[in-house]
């Protein structure tokens, strides 16, 4: 391998291939150039001989407009969020070709993110400055499989930065004794709450409802069209949350939203005055959302099913979040135990004192059971 290292310190590739002469510099360590290096050479192998499409000389920024127009806008919930962090991008690399790129560039671009790039509660956080750098890859690696791009993607050769999880925020059953009563004063807020606590969806999916998705027979539950992950779902129906679908679905056309037509904001905001009149002031709508995991799972649902509910891209998120909750799969892989020693009476008269206790608790009054 041709791999050497300049006085500054920096790591480039040089090799000939096919009559043409490749080099690059930028590489923070040895084993950097060489990975990079073979990348090339893989690429200049592979690369057709005759396509009139490729463009050694493609912008960074023209890749990312082309990004926005044909993929991001027609085919992304969140595209508005691209078409910001885009224009980030766009300024920081100006006119520069993707092909001069490097993984310190794209270093140096994180670095910029985190000091100049304002969020809603001022400068963004490191999970922030990974999106800023996830996109700036995505964005590549669509020039690349639209074949106008042949070279290495810079953004793979730097790591994004760890993130510590956050604590997910459940509803304790002190708690929802001080909530439940305030919210109950606003008949507005009042349906959104069950719902919440009863099916797990997110204020924007409730307040999206419409009557049409509503189904009764043969099981009752509410279909969700559209949700984070971009697939549909159905969410079953129960209890106080089926009384209240049930009696706003009368008297309305089938195209009229289930509840009023409220925007996601304003039922937010509703809710976070009422939980800092309960003197939860931490506590959000999508908080109700892990309260409904978190209590479903503690009663022994499955969480494939609870991760089906909840609409997640894979029962992989729901793991990540609420694993530790998941008493089903443990309590009955526990009971192969059995018979390994013989105990004493007196033992198995304490065990079963025990499971007496536990199975005597009460559970909440609004929370499913």
């Amino acid at each position: 391998m041709s791999v050497k290292q300049l006085p500054d310190g920096e790591w480039f590739y040089r090799f000939e291939l096919n009559k043409h002469l490749f080099r690059k510099q930028g590489f923070r360590t040895e084993r950097e150039a060489k990975a990079a290096e073979i990348i090339k050479k893989s690429e200049v192998i592979r690369r057709p001989t005759n396509n009139y499409e490729y463009n050694d000389t493609l912008k960074l920024c023209e890749a990312a407009d082309q990004f926005f127009e044909e993929y991001a806008q027609p085919f992304k919930r969140t595209w508005k969020m691209d078409q910001s962090r885009i224009k980030v991008i766009k300024e920081f690399f100006g006119q520069r070709r993707i092909k001069d790129l490097t993984p310190r560039d794209v270093d140096v671009f994180r670095s910029y993110v985190s000091r100049n790039v304002e969020g809603i509660k001022g400068i963004v956080t490191l999970h922030t400055v990974n999106h800023y750098h996830a996109l700036l890859k995505a964005i590549i690696n669509w020039a690349k499989k639209k074949r106008m791009y042949f070279g290495d993607n810079p953004a793979w050769g730097v790591p994004m930065a760890k993130i510590e999880k956050a604590k997910v925020r459940y509803l304790l059953p002190e708690e929802e004794r001080r909530l439940s009563p305030i919210i109950a004063k606003d008949k507005r807020l009042w349906p959104y709450y069950i719902l919440g606590l009863h099916t797990g969806m997110r204020v924007s999916e409730i307040a999206a409802i419409r009557v049409c998705d509503v189904i009764i027979y043969p099981k009752p539950m509410i279909f969700i069209p559209h949700s984070k992950s971009s697939r549909s779902r159905y969410v079953p129906l129960w209890g106080p949350a089926l009384e209240i679908v049930v009696n706003r679905v009368q008297s309305k056309n089938a195209e009229s939203l289930l509840l009023e037509g409220i925007y996601k904001k304003t039922v937010s905001s509703w809710f976070k005055s009422c939980c800092e009149e309960a003197r939860m002031p931490d506590f959000t709508f999508h908080c109700l959302r892990h309260t409904f995991a978190a209590h479903m799972l503690s009663q022994g649902a499955r969480i494939y099913k609870v991760s089906k509910i909840l609409g997640h891209s894979s029962v992989v998120v729901t793991e990540q979040h609420y694993g530790h909750l998941d008493k089903s799969e443990l309590t009955d892989e526990i009971r192969h135990i059995q018979g390994i020693v013989t105990l004493p009476n007196v033992t198995m008269e304490a065990a079963q004192a025990v499971n007496e206790a536990v199975n005597s608790r009460k559970g909440m009054s609004v929370l499913p059971e």
